[in-house]
This record gives structure tokens, C-alpha cells and sequence, in this order.
């Protein structure tokens, strides 16, 4: 008997287990520019998606973010970061349309059960007294395959603090109260 199970084919042909499954990460990127409705500082960046699919499902997204050339005001500042359902640009940030949500829920924290939040809810990034912006985000929700897929989307960083949803007013459960979209980018796959 063999200690690895083998997987029978169509025609009763069988495949070494070394061949019946192929674990593989997927990439995607997304070249973040400034609004071009809203000019605020020299915004540029990069934005990072892996996710490592399995035979079985896929793991968490991680997305890596680095941003320069957001107002260096010397303080620290919450912004918030979603993924919008549109990546057309051709209106400059606001042509993206409203976050991503699939599922047509209230906007919430990315920490909140799929019923309560919108795929594209990434939270908050945060921006350093110099207008620097580097971090990693881990979400069990957005996806680079499947339903939740957000590739050809958008990215937008907003002006303000997403509040989660938490604020208490009818904004708050569909945008976060996050104000201005401060710059965005398409995501394309690598």
C-alpha cells in the first residue's frame, strides 16, 4: 500500500500525487497616482497584492503599500484605503464608483464578519510626519481569484480616517466617512 494517495483519471489512469495539485501565489500590482481633481502634494506610489491559492481554497491577501508625497505636516495621520468597484480612471479618482461590495452590505472594518462590511473596506493606512506611507495589510475577504476577485478594480486613498462604519450617521455605513479621494490606481495582475 502506498503512503501517498494516487487520483484516478478519466480513462482509470493514475496521476502521481507529486502532479494532482499545484500550489502557486498570484500577483498584482497598482502604480498609485495623485487625483487629478484634487491636487494635493506629489502622491506616487505602489501597491502589492499576493495571495497564495492552494488545492484547497487561498490564504489571506496581503497588500504592501508604499506612498510618498502626501502632506509632510509633521503628525501622523489615519487615511482610509478601499478597494472600489471600477479601476476607470478616466475621471481621475472619482470615475472608480462607490467600494467594492459585491454582497451589498454596510461598510465596516476589515475585522467584521462578511455580512457586515464591504469587500473593499481595507481600514486605514497610516501616513508619517513626512508624508511617507509604508505597510502591509492582511484581508480574508478581498481575493485576487474568485467572487471576491478585485482585480481590474480600483484603489483609493482617501483624505480622512475611515471610522469603520462606526460613526453613527448614514455616510459612515457607506463610505466610512473618509472624505476625499486623495489618489488611486488600477490594479493589474503581474
Amino acid at each position: 500500500m502506498s503512503l501517498f494517495p494516487t487520483v484516478s483519471g478519466q480513462w482509470g489512469w493514475m496521476l502521481p500525487p507529486a502532479y494532482t495539485c499545484i500550489e502557486r501565489p498570484v500577483q498584482a500590482v497598482c502604480h498609485m497616482v495623485p487625483n487629478p481633481n484634487y491636487q494635493v502634494g506629489n502622491i506616487q506610489g505602489l501597491v502589492v497584492f499576493t495571495q497564495r491559492i492552494t488545492c484547497f481554497g487561498h490564504y489571506a491577501l496581503q497588500v504592501k503599500v508604499s506612498v510618498t508625497g502626501l502632506p509632510s505636516d509633521g503628525n501622523w495621520t489615519y487615511h482610509g484605503f478601499h478597494v472600489h468597484e471600477s479601476g476607470d480612471m478616466s475621471r481621475g479618482c472619482e470615475s472608480m464608483g462607490p467600494h467594492f461590495n459585491p454582497y451589498r452590505t454596510q461598510h465596516g472594518s476589515p475585522a467584521d464578519p462578511a455580512n457586515r462590511r464591504h469587500v473593499g473596506a481595507l481600514g486605514n493606512m497610516v501616513k508619517d510626519p513626512f508624508g511617507n506611507m509604508q505597510g502591509a495589510i492582511f484581508d480574508n475577504l478581498a481575493s485576487l481569484v474568485g467572487p471576491t476577485s478585485i482585480l481590474h478594480r480600483g484603489v483609493v486613498l482617501h483624505e480622512g480616517q475611515d471610522d469603520l462604519g462606526r460613526g453613527g450617521n448614514e455616510e459612515s455605513l457607506r463610505t466610512g466617512n473618509s472624505g476625499r479621494r486623495l489618489a488611486c490606481c488600477y490594479i493589474q495582475p503581474l
